[in-house]
Order: C-alpha cells, then sequence, then structure tokens
C-alpha cells in the first residue's frame, strides 16, 4: 500500500467508524514486511497457533527453524526431519503431523509453483482449506499477513474478537457473529488495515477511547 492509498484507507476508516477513529488517531497500526512466502507462513501458524509477524518472543517455529541449515524448513528436508527431534522442539505430534502434510503437498509442483499473489481470495481459501489441519483462521492469516490483501476480517482471532468485543460494547452471545460482520462491513474495502489497528491497540496499555457505538 503506498503512502496516498494508506492516507486514503486511514480516511475513510476515520469517517466510518467512529469507535474506531481515536485509535487511528493515537495508536500506529501493526506493521510487518511480509515474508511473501505461503509455505513459510502456513508452517509458522501451525507451529504456535499464531503467525509470527504477531510474536513478540522467541517460540515453537523459532526453535524449529534452527533445526534446518540455512534457517529455513525446506520441504524435502521438512519430510526427513525425525520425529522425534521435532517432538523435542516442543511441537505436539498433531502439529508435527500437519507441518510434514504442508510439506508433502508443497512438493506437489503444482503447489510449488503456484503464484499465490494472482490468485483471488476466494480461491486462495479453497486451495488452502483443502490442506489436513489448516482452518479459516490460518487462511486469514495468510491473506492478511503473507499476501497482504486488504479487505480480510479475521472474525475467528480470539485476540480480534475480544477486542472489538470491548471497544464496541458488544454481548457475547449468539447474536455476536451478524454483529461483528456489521462491523466489518463498515471497514470494507479496508478491513485489513483496522485489523491492524486494533492487533496494536491490543498489545498496549491503555484506556477505552471515549467513543462508543454498538452496531
Amino acid at each position: 500500500m503506498t503512502t496516498t492509498d494508506l492516507q486514503t484507507a486511514i480516511s475513510y476508516l476515520s469517517r466510518r467508524d467512529p469507535v474506531l477513529k481515536p485509535l487511528i488517531d493515537t495508536v500506529a497500526p501493526l506493521t510487518f514486511d511480509s515474508s511473501g512466502d505461503v509455505y513459510y507462513d502456513l508452517v509458522s501458524c501451525v507451529a504456535d497457533q499464531q503467525i509470527h509477524y504477531r510474536l513478540r518472543t522467541r517460540q515453537a517455529f523459532d526453535r524449529l527453524l534452527t533445526l534446518f541449515p540455512g534457517g529455513y524448513p525446506h520441504p524435502t528436508q521438512l519430510r526427513q526431519l525425525p520425529e522425534d527431534e521435532v517432538l523435542g522442539i516442543k511441537i505436539s505430534a498433531r502439529k508435527c503431523e500437519t507441518i510434514r502434510s504442508l510439506a508433502t503437498q508443497w512438493l506437489d509442483a503444482t503447489w510449488a509453483d503456484t503464484d499465490w499473489w494472482s490468485l483471488p481470495d476466494a480461491e486462495i481459501r479453497e486451495r488452502l482449506g483443502t490442506l489436513p489441519g489448516i482452518g479459516p483462521w490460518t487462511i486469514d492469516m495468510i491473506l492478511l499477513f503473507t499476501l497482504q490483501r486488504p479487505d480480510v476480517f479475521s472474525v475467528g482471532d480470539f485476540q480480534l474478537k475480544k477486542t472489538v468485543i470491548s471497544l464496541y460494547n458488544l454481548p457475547d452471545d449468539k447474536t455476536l457473529p451478524a454483529r461483528l460482520n456489521t462491523i466489518a462491513k463498515r471497514w470494507s474495502p479496508y478491513s485489513s488495515l483496522a485489523c491492524r489497528y486494533i492487533w496494536a491497540y491490543a498489545r498496549q496499555p491503555k484506556q477505552k477511547p471515549t467513543a462508543s457505538q454498538n452496531p
């Protein structure tokens, strides 16, 4: 996103959402430099149940990388890695199985050579959704962080949902999914930037912004 595009997105979100505006005025959005590597970031999501751009301390993914020359878990090397070595760095057997299935899939030329940047969001969701152990939240992280898609709202992200409930005074009941989707519609087509502001806000010691509005 260029500086001009970013300013356009910020202005749009500020106008559309009076709850989000105080965050925009006081908090810098979560920043990151994308690896651009779908496979690498999927391994991160599986290893830690979190994508590495959002981690601030050494986690299982970093320990996994130390097992490989050059710090990169190449699919061929990952498949050949003895299971006891993976379990030894406190990655569960189930996660180990999922990571190995990822490596196997990436050794298929149709996946290794895929231009993920050129695919629409829906097709990426369909393809990645066929992988064992990869659910909607993981795919959201790949779209938002790795491929930098502008309009992703990760309704299944625990921290995001918890923070939105607090900011918007939402009841945590059966109406919550519909209310969250209503809020996300205000942000579209810049939902990803809104999420980055909320994640950054959630990291900081804070007082709740004064503006408040239920959807």
